[in-house]
């Protein structure tokens, strides 16, 4: 389908693109018109993508339940379009992008991130692969948090983190390549963190 309004959204049926209607062009979604999902009776995740090849386009997400992420992606293939991921409610962290399985192949363009308790995003499974290209990611706990995989910044701006701007954690392959990106951390406990904390033996950076 092509417009859909819901507070709790699963996408199960591959090689589909699902936008907000606008008025205008759908390849670029204005603010103004598009379709706001809000979680605040949803008791789960309220964009829940199970199928390989969605594109998402022109939705804006609030008020996630308390312990979970605006948006799980746990298929590959998946593109997320002029996406806004906004406040969760009250409780445990709640994160704004989930993955949790492996070899995902990711990309988000024109995004924005904010206000979450949790990560931003959290890759949290091996061999996954994101591209994340001109998008913010703004007062969240954690900017990025990634376990296992790769990340890439073309134009990315993560800034106000409450902790690091990026934490890669444990022994596995891990690699962050940022283009044309600032990483702003720790504007509200400045000095006790690292803006980029690697505590991975085998993680790199580039440049």
């Amino acid at each position: 389908p092509d417009d859909i309004s819901s507070d709790t959204l699963v996408l199960a049926t591959s090689n589909q693109t699902v936008r907000s209607p606008e008025n205008g062009d759908p390849d670029y979604p204005a603010v103004l018109g598009r379709v706001v999902i809000d979680a605040t009776s949803a008791t789960s995740y309220p964009v829940n993508v199970t199928a390989s090849g969605i594109t998402l386009k022109g939705f804006t997400i609030k008020n996630a339940k308390a312990g979970y992420a605006s948006l799980r992606v746990s298929a590959t293939n998946f593109t997320a379009e002029d996406l806004i991921i906004l406040t969760p409610q009250s409780g445990a962290d709640s994160v704004g992008v989930y993955c949790s399985t492996a070899s995902v192949v990711a990309t988000f363009r024109r995004c924005s991130i904010r206000e979450m308790t949790g990560e931003g995003i959290y890759i949290d499974a091996g061999g996954s692969s994101f591209t994340i290209e001109s998008s913010e990611i703004i007062h969240c706990k954690r900017g990025i948090s990634l376990k296992n995989g790769s990340v890439t910044f073309d134009n990315v701006n993560i800034s106000d983190s409450e902790y690091q701007s990026i934490y890669m954690t444990e022994d596995n392959t891990q690699i962050l390549t940022a283009n044309n990106s600032n990483f702003i951390a720790c504007a509200r406990t400045p000095g006790n963190y690292y803006n980029i904390h690697n505590s991975s033996a085998d993680g790199t950076i580039t440049p």
